[in-house]
Order: structure tokens, then sequence, then C-alpha cells
């Protein structure tokens, strides 16, 4: 059962995800942060201002995660140690879908929640972090480069 608190949450994150992948795609600075994405030297050469750029893009991310950090917030409560659960499950994210991959990203965060969830359906919930450990280890060791390499 979703609670219309999760719900807000589930259309919160897709709307800030379809903002950030329409203006990656199709705004000035989208593409000036691909650029800087792709090669900082080569956008240096082209005359785009790196600095400004990656400030720019740190203070978008910190922006986006401080949301995330509300909205969870207001589903879950808050406590001091909270995030350290959510950081380790992001990492793993990032090593499924390849650092770096915006796209990779998405994919990673699908796989894993879809392991732990189809693990717990079919173990127990205790099994939860250690299903998503495994998953880390296994594309540490096979895949180390993600499954979209960047």
């Amino acid at each position: 059962v979703i609670t219309q608190t999760q719900l807000i949450i589930l259309i919160s994150g897709i709307l800030i995800t379809a903002a950030l992948v329409l203006s990656l795609k199709y705004t000035l600075f989208g593409k000036m942060a691909r650029a800087v994405s792709d090669d900082e030297e080569a956008a240096k050469i082209i005359g785009i201002n790196t600095d400004k750029v990656i400030s720019r893009v740190f203070i978008i991310g910190s922006a986006i995660a401080g949301l995330a950090g509300i909205l969870i917030g207001f589903d879950t409560g808050i406590e001091p140690t909270m995030g350290m659960s959510l950081l380790l499950k992001g990492v793993i994210v990032s090593v499924i879908g390849g650092v770096g991959n915006i796209y990779g990203g998405f994919l990673g965060a699908f796989l894993l929640g879809f392991a732990e969830n189809f693990g717990i359906w079919k173990i127990s919930g205790e099994w939860k972090d250690a299903i998503a450990f495994a998953l880390l280890i296994v594309f540490l060791l096979f895949r180390h480069q993600g499954i979209i390499r960047k």
C-alpha cells in the first residue's frame, strides 16, 4: 500500500528527474555541463568557464539531495544516522550503473531495487542489505565499469 506521502515523493522524484534530463539535453547550461563532464580541457579551450559550471552543478546536486532528504524525512522521520544506509545504497547504484553516467544511475537504481525486493519476497527482509552488498561485489568483480560505461 502506497501512502499519500510516498505518492508525493514518487511524483516529486519523477518531476525532478524529468526536469534534470530535459535541462541537461536542451539548455545551454546543460550542454556546457555535458561538455565539462566529457572533457574538461576541451571545454576550457572552447571558452566554457569550467569552474563556474562545476560549481553550479554541485549546487544543483546539493539542492536535489537536500530536497530528497526533506521528502524522506516526511515519510520515515529524521535521525542523525539515517543517511548512512542511503549513502551506501547510492555508492552501490553508482558502481552498478557506471560512475558518471546518469542513465546508468537510473538503471542501477532500478536493478538494485528489483534485486532487494525480489530477495526479501523470496527469502526474508533481514537479507535486504546482504543482497545489495552481494550485488556490489558481483559488479566489482565482473563488471567494475558498470552496466553503462561512460
